[in-house]
């Protein structure tokens, strides 16, 4: 961390440039001693400068970046301190509540602070004092946290701390300065979005691995410049005199057939059937015969197929008893969770996933802390671990004592010893914890040996890195490779490695860089936003290209072709993807002049363009070839994304995707309609849609483009859609930029541009309407029709429309108040594991029972479902005498009423369960009581049964979940008859009977 004198120092900090001649040290240590530089100052240089800022010291940058960060006056230092007996030890302060809590009540501050997100585990802090006394530490841990919501509604806040490492210098401060002789004011700076665990383990990783001999794979990895023309040898593995690569099922469809070494530089060959196209199959032998291999794979051209089929062939060709399991590394849990569910698809087992942030369920069974529970540990290695464990424990309860002892000795010479002792305990406990985590590791190092492939992230084998050096991997497979700081994919390259194969794109998303000042864009000479895989592209080393794409309709891919991929071609099959109906281009640039409103220094929103695309989604739900998983809204700003996310969500289920990891924080249970996905760009790459509609955002007098000038970001935005793309931005703005200006020409000479769309009226084929503004859409398109005069059949399919709308949008207020619910009792992980649906008298005898408030506004959503139940059915029967007028006409399959009678289930079971959980802490679970929903478990396989007849197979098996729930449910209460909760209950008095009925039988 930034010492004192580097704070305050004027000096700029040696920083490494791109020029050899400038370099100190040559070779692969002097390219680990580069990246370690450059991290550090990416990071750590960026908190240094922002505590500089706030002191008023001048910079050595002439201009700075800074990270966003809170300031806490007269935080006092509480003379207790603790003991981790993980992390060591743990001090806390005392934060008076800022500006805006103090007048709020203590309950509110407390939701006041967990809405704020402030004080997260792991966030740095920086203190000091007027002695300019200046340390840094982390959040740690909170042990109560009933402890902590009483603090929250308190004056000051109370907030546990650990060192930010465990230095005699932090020691010293600590054990000095926690004196309640002596109660000194500190400044505390917060920083919320700077983690130790993002730089910290990788920054220790390259200080190893400088100190480390050179590797198989070292001279590949930094080549010379008097080693050219560059030739890169076969993995060290396959050099053997009778070595041959057994082709993959892929490639051969037998798996039988054999190739030499010398044979893989001859595409033809390889037999014919293959299921790679030319392209691929090139990239595919590079990769065999290459100990580093780069593949660059333009959008939608299959670089995760052809990894599969790279890793099956390896798999095939390779012993891990011998060479270890073959690593794939992704930078995001996004991507690599996309790449082992497809390898899982493809048939590969023996795969672990290592980390605890994947959002797949397919790869639940395999993560690493699953396996470890049904892999028992060796006999001697739990008896080392008691044994290493008891010294580690009983070190820190020596720890514990003293400093008990340490809060009440006023003598200073008495304190002075204890202060010794705590030390000279301190380092004793290290070595022990130090024992104690290596035998630890032990575990999870046999159950990773018996794999055949590994995936974890590059940040995850950092914080790692000791336990994968142990398992002696050959091959490494890096997927979006050109999104992996250089400095993280090297410390995931470990020194037995012999072949390592990067797949990605270097002009699409670039690895983030917190600097702009080590941007290539700002500063050329520093170029740390350039990833591994770019630099050996730009050296000489030899690579692939994939050059067929099998995503984009050809006039959505042109842009393409146009700008950064000439030699882009089109697969045959998306010559033929079909329009979207409701849509007159597959490809349109909603040209305007509205302003962009600046709602702080880096939060943008564009009014105009969130209006016009909510009004643009709102037509395309409405019909009935376009469901809301269709669709994909891109915008550059977060801000943005949350305007629209507002806007959508009023009539339609929406899911965010704009988080750190490609996700937002929190996302919200799914139920019956498909999600419409708005998006951030840095988010999505490798993603797709049938639609995707993009709002550019800035429009200003000052023509300033922001990062969308951006060639990979823009590509990204562009290369998302399958069947159509609505573009919607400041076109006289944008053609300054020289990207915007071939993409703007290239639809200009299409007559793809105007400022007005023009979407169809699918109930009148021929007839186009034209939206100039937002307005218009209610105007012209009210309900995803036109103004026009509708004939008798269309009148009905309009007053069904109508019906069918009001449903959509009390079904998204519904997933609403479900998913709340459901994250609020996925705390009580006994209470709660499905839904359910039937009788709704219970919910009022639950609501009588709990006190007649609890679950009154379940009641009314209960009820409010139930009126539009009848309504759909109406409007379904308004719809089935028009067919039966008009046999000929298309008929689609109506599910609505079937996810309502979902929903409300839902609804039922939450408020049960909740009401069984509270009964439970409240002390009368020991009163028996009769649960009887057997009435609810009949309704559930009416659901099913009517879900399976319309082809749903997946709201079927969530009423399956959810008729076993209710019998879960029922299950947890002793029998008796004190007290009777049935679904035929007795209705109090005034309450009223929301019951849905009417027959589920397929309507068209």
């Amino acid at each position: 961390m930034p010492t004192s004198l580097e704070l305050y120092s004027q000096q700029l900090e040696y920083l490494p440039t791109t020029d050899p001649m400038t370099w100190h040290k040559q070779g692969f240590k002097g390219l680990v001693d580069r990246q370690f530089r450059l991290f550090r100052e990416d990071n750590i240089g960026i908190l240094r400068d922002s505590v500089r800022s706030y002191l008023g010291i001048p910079f050595a940058w002439k201009h700075h970046s800074s990270a966003a960060f809170n300031v806490h006056l007269n935080v006092q230092l509480d003379p207790e301190l603790s003991f981790d007996p993980h992390g060591g030890l743990v001090f806390s302060m005392r934060v008076p509540q800022p500006q805006e809590a103090l007048n709020l009540t203590p309950s509110e501050r407390y939701e006041w602070w967990i809405k704020r997100q402030g004080f997260q585990h792991d966030s740095l802090v920086c203190l000091w004092n007027k002695d300019k006394d200046m340390m840094f530490a982390a959040v740690g841990h909170y042990k109560d946290h009933n402890l902590l919501k009483n603090d929250y509604g308190s004056d000051k806040v109370r907030i546990f701390f650990r060192p930010f490492d465990q230095s005699n210098r932090f020691i010293d401060w600590l054990l000095t300065n926690a004196d309640q002789r002596v109660r000194r004011n500190y400044t505390l700076l917060e920083f919320p979005d700077l983690k130790s665990w993002s730089f910290v383990p990788p920054l220790r990783a390259l200080q190893q691995m400088s100190n480390m001999p050179d590797t198989p794979l070292s001279t590949a990895l930094e080549p010379s410049e008097l080693t050219r023309p560059i030739w890169i040898r076969p993995a060290h593995y396959a050099m053997g005199d009778n070595f041959k690569f057994r082709l993959g099922k892929a490639v051969a469809g037998d798996g039988q057939h054999e190739l030499a070494v010398s044979d893989l530089f001859d595409s033809t060959a390889t037999p014919a059937g293959s299921s790679l196209d030319d392209g691929q199959t090139s990239a595919y032998l590079h990769a065999l015969r290459h100990r580093v291999a780069l593949i660059q794979g333009p959008p939608g051209t299959g670089k995760s197929y052809t990894a599969v089929a790279i890793i099956e062939t390896l798999l095939q060709n390779l012993h891990s008893d011998v060479t270890g399991p073959i690593l794939c590394v992704s930078h995001t849990n996004r991507a690599l969770d996309g790449l082992l569910e497809k390898l899982q698809t493809a048939g590969v087992s023996n795969m672990i996933r290592v980390g605890s942030q994947s959002k797949s369920d397919a790869l639940e069974d395999i993560n690493l802390d699953v396996l470890m529970k049904y892999q028992p540990q060796l006999p001697e290695d739990k008896e080392a671990i008691k044994k290493a464990g008891d010294k580690f424990f009983s070190r820190g309860r020596g720890i514990r004592s003293s400093l008990a002892k340490l809060t009440h000795v006023d003598d200073d010479a008495e304190r002075m010893r204890i202060c010794t002792d705590i030390k000279l305990k301190l380092q004793r406990w290290t070595y022990a914890q130090e024992e104690y985590s290596a035998i630890m590791a032990r575990h999870p190092l046999n159950v990773l040996k018996r794999a055949s492939v590994i995936g974890v992230t590059a940040g995850g084998i950092a914080v790692r890195r000791e336990l994968f050096e142990k398992l002696d991997c050959k091959v490494i497979v890096f997927e979006e490779a050109g999104t992996i700081p250089e400095a993280l994919a090297l410390t995931s390259i470990t020194p037995s490695m012999e072949h390592c194969i990067l797949i990605g794109d270097h002009k699409q998303l670039l690895p983030k860089v917190n600097r702009k000042e080590l941007e290539r864009s700002t500063n050329p000479q520093f170029g740390f936003d350039k990833s591994l895989l770019e630099r050996l592209i730009d050296f000489g080393l030899p690579f692939e290209v994939l050059n067929m794409q099998y995503r984009m309709h050809p006039e959505i891919s042109q842009l393409s072709r146009c700008t950064l991929y000439p030699m882009l071609e089109d697969a045959a099959a998306v010559q033929h993807l079909p329009a979207v109906a409701s849509l007159s281009e597959r490809i349109f640039w909603y040209d305007h002049q509205q302003h962009e409103t600046k709602l702080g220094k880096a939060l943008k929103v564009n009014t105009l363009e969130a209006e016009m695309i909510t009004g643009l989604v709102r037509h395309l739900v409405s019909q009935d070839d376009v469901q809301g998983g269709n669709i994909l809204v891109i915008t550059p700003y977060v801000a943005q994304a949350k305007a629209l996310q507002k806007k959508i969500e009023e009539f339609h289920p929406v899911e965010v995707v704009f988080g750190k990891d490609g996700r937002d924080q929190e996302q919200p249970v799914d139920v019956g309609l498909e999600r419409v996905r708005i998006a951030t760009v840095d988010s999505i790459q490798g993603d797709e849609s049938e639609i995707v509609l993009l709002s550019m955002v800035r429009s200003n007098d000052w023509e300033s483009t922001g990062f969308i000038k951006s060639e990979n970001r823009a590509i990204v935005a562009l290369s998302r859609a399958k069947r159509a793309m609505y573009i919607f931005g400041n076109m006289t703005m944008l053609q300054k930029v020289p990207f915007w200006s071939q993409v703007l020409t290239a639809l200009d000479e299409a007559s793809k541009i105007g400022t007005s769309l023009e979407v169809d009226c699918p109930r009148h084929p021929g007839h186009t309407i034209q939206i100039k503004e937002p307005a218009d859409f209610g105007r012209y398109s009210p309900n995803g029709g036109c103004e026009f005069v509708m004939n008798t059949r269309t009148k009905y399919a309009r007053l069904a429309h109508e019906a069918l709308q009001e449903i959509r949008k009390l079904q998204a207020t519904a997933l609403t108040a479900s998913g709340d619910l459901s994250k609020r009792l996925s705390k009580k992980p006994a209470t709660i594991t499905s839904d359910a649906g039937g009788k709704r008298t219970h919910i009022t005898a639950i609501n009588r029972l709990a006190g007649g408030t609890r679950y009154k506004a379940t009641l009314g959503l209960l009820s409010s479902l139930s009126t539009l139940f009848q309504r759909a059915a109406a409007a379904e029967a308004a719809l089935q005498h028009a067919w039966d007028s008009h046999p000929h006409h298309p008929r689609p399959q109506l599910q609505e009423r079937i996810l309502l009678l979902l929903l409300s289930a839902r609804l039922e079971v939450a408020a049960v369960a909740d009401f069984l959980a509270l009964r439970a802490r409240s002390g009368a679970a020991a009163q028996p009581l009769v649960l009887d929903f057997s009435a609810c478990r009949d309704r559930c396989e009416k659901v099913a049964e009517a879900a399976r007849a319309r082809g749903l197979p997946g709201v079927a098996a969530e009423a399956d979940v959810v008729w076993a729930q209710w019998g879960v449910l029922e299950r947890r209460a002793p029998v008796g008859h004190p007290e009777a909760l049935r679904g035929e209950a007795e209705i109090a008095e005034g309450e009223e009977d929301v019951e849905m009925e009417g027959p589920l039988e397929s309507t068209g």
